[in-house]
């Protein structure tokens, strides 16, 4: 058995409309398509027979990210903090971070705190120079910006 590569990165989120126009804002990425999904299909596979999702796929340079709006059932807000278990996030990688910071900022995105560069004081020699940033979208999903070490 050989898993490939990863094709795409799902996250739920409460309205989709909002979550496509946060993501296309802040990473110029292109909308596939927007569609709904239901039948007994999908039931079968999520083990609900009144499933319906309205969903999006929007290209991010290789990477694909999905955006799926549960409309039966709905889920309950997000709440997990970054230290739970099973919490995720999405780094996207850029090549001047403190520029992007700036422009994000600019549009209102409230960063935990301003970028980091690693260095020796943080214990972690693999990732040293590299620096980040977090942040979140409007359904509390973690983000980050990442650039790697020159």
């Amino acid at each position: 058995m050989q898993l490939n590569h990863v094709n795409h990165v799902g996250a739920s989120v409460r309205n989709l409309d909002r979550s496509i126009e946060f993501y296309r804002d802040i990473t110029g990425g292109e909308l596939e398509f927007v569609n709904d999904m239901y039948g007994p299909g999908l039931a079968r596979v999520t083990g609900d027979e009144g499933v319906r999702v309205r969903f999006c796929l929007i290209k991010l340079g290789n990477t694909v990210l999905e955006l799926i709006e549960w409309q039966q059932p709905q889920g309950a807000d997000n709440t997990r903090a970054g230290a739970d278990v099973g919490s995720i996030h999405i780094a996207f990688e850029v090549s001047d971070i403190h520029a992007v910071y700036q422009q994000l900022t600019a549009k209102g995105i409230q960063f935990l705190a301003p970028p980091h560069t690693f260095t020796d004081e943080d214990g972690s020699p693999g990732i040293k120079g590299a620096t980040f940033a977090y942040f979140t979208d409007p359904d509390g999903i973690g983000l980050e910006l990442f650039q790697p070490a020159a």
